[in-house]
């Protein structure tokens, strides 16, 4: 465990710090694709698609696509690695989706009634959701406790 980890997490491996630093990580993760989607001038790689069917298909809500598409990323590393699936990631990956699809329905939900008229502003708003986004990230590879399914499906790819 390097440094950083002991200072923010304490020097014996909490497991439970380490839960809470990463659940910390997906709320923030979730309100910088929020906030990116609000404002209007692109989107993380692993939400565009599901923020792109939202408003083409919009019976289903944006966290509810993220949802369908963590479904869709679990089972594709299933056919990929086959007898290598570890069923109890996949299982975490489908929680945490779900949990992540809630949290971004919840983090658009509270930024519904931001108006953002004039491309500065919105540029402002997209780059401070890239800034939580990236605080975000970082929680989540410092808890280092699981894998979403956007990462692990890119290292399922990775290990075929």
């Amino acid at each position: 465990m390097n440094k950083t980890v002991k200072k923010l997490l304490g020097d014996k491996d909490y497991l439970g710090r380490r839960y809470i630093c990463f659940l910390v990580g997906v709320l923030f993760v979730s309100f910088g694709v929020a906030f990116t989607a609000k404002a209007g001038l692109g989107n993380s790689p692993v939400s565009c698609i599901p923020y792109s069917l939202s408003l083409i298909f919009p019976q289903l809500s944006f966290g509810g696509w993220l949802f369908a598409f963590c479904i869709f990323q679990v089972l594709v590393q299933i056919i990929l690695l086959r007898k290598n699936c570890v069923i109890p990631e996949l299982v975490i990956q489908v929680i945490l989706g779900l949990l992540s699809g809630y949290l971004t329905d919840a983090a658009m939900l509270v930024l519904s009634g931001v108006v953002l008229e004039h491309y500065v502003i919105r540029l402002l708003f997209f780059l401070a959701g890239c800034v939580i986004l990236a605080i975000g990230v970082y929680l989540e590879l410092l808890g280092s406790v699981a894998m979403l399914s956007g990462d692990a499906f890119i290292k399922a790819i990775a290990d075929v």
